[in-house]
């Protein structure tokens, strides 16, 4: 025999099925405020005059909620992302003391993945790097999302 549902279980299940939409929508949210790209090209030593480029392999991350940029060797700093539209990432950031600089700067294509940077006073106080890279989403366990749908765009 069919039994009507009491106005308390039928508020029960709608609770339920909200509150699991809200940990899917967290999910997503956390997946979409990070990205880790694999990255190849080339660092150039442009203190020295006739350093050729050197091949490098790099991971860096891009963290939309705290809106950095990290991965540059010897860069412990915050990198801050400085604008985002649809089609680029520029990022910037440094750290000094009076014995002591260090700074990033550069771009990501969000359409090619292609990452244009500089570290200045890194690894040592006299040297000036410049990296030529091609990234591509890493493949990790993580769900992060694919250069060309970057995160929300500020």
């Amino acid at each position: 025999m069919w039994r009507p549902l009491s106005i308390a279980s039928v508020l029960s299940l709608f609770a339920l099925m909200f509150s699991q939409a809200c940990v899917d929508a967290k999910a997503e949210d956390t997946a979409a405020a990070m990205v880790a790209l694999a990255c190849e090209g080339t660092m150039a030593d442009k203190i020295k005059l006739d350093a050729k480029p050197e091949p490098i392999l790099m991971d860096i991350i891009v963290n939309f909620m705290a809106r950095s940029v990290t991965g540059f060797r010897g860069a412990n700093f915050p990198v801050a992302i400085t604008s985002i539209d649809n089609t680029h990432i520029s990022f910037r950031g440094f750290n000094s003391s009076p014995a002591y600089f260090a700074a990033v700067y550069g771009s990501i294509d969000r359409v090619t993945g292609v990452v244009e940077a500089t570290t200045d006073g890194l690894p040592t106080l006299n040297s000036l790097t410049h990296y030529s890279l091609r990234c591509d989403d890493a493949v990790t366990p993580y769900p992060y999302l694919p250069i060309k749908t970057l995160g929300p765009v500020w």
